[in-house]
């Protein structure tokens, strides 16, 4: 649950900030990723479509996890890895071919360099 006061981009810059370590960065992410919240009817539900490899999916949704937890301008009432949709796949696809842009905590998706 979003708090009134909450910026509605705030949970998806937290989440970049987890697995980035900042906003923006040079060179390429380690795990390129977009985020978007919907906040049209509460709970506001944030998904966040990450490019990662087999052995790093643990740790990612630790990561995003923990950041989102830890911040009490919101509630966490779940976690979990769900089946991507046919524009999630797209942007996913996207992602994982884009080298050198820095990740988007805008809440938009990320557009090829």
């Amino acid at each position: 649950m979003l708090g009134a006061e909450a910026d509605s981009r705030a949970p998806g810059a937290a989440v970049t900030v987890a697995l980035c370590g900042q906003w923006e960065h040079e060179g390429r992410c380690r795990w390129p990723h977009n985020n978007r919240i919907d906040v049209s009817e509460p709970p506001a539900v944030l998904r966040t479509v990450a490019v990662v490899d087999d052995e790093s999916v643990a740790e990612v949704l630790r990561r995003a996890e923990s950041a989102l937890r830890a911040d009490p301008r919101w509630q966490v009432l779940g976690v979990r890895l769900v089946q991507l949709t046919v524009a999630e796949q797209a942007l996913a696809d996207r992602l994982a071919g884009d080298h050198t842009n820095a990740c988007d905590a805008s809440g938009f998706p990320c557009e090829p360099g």
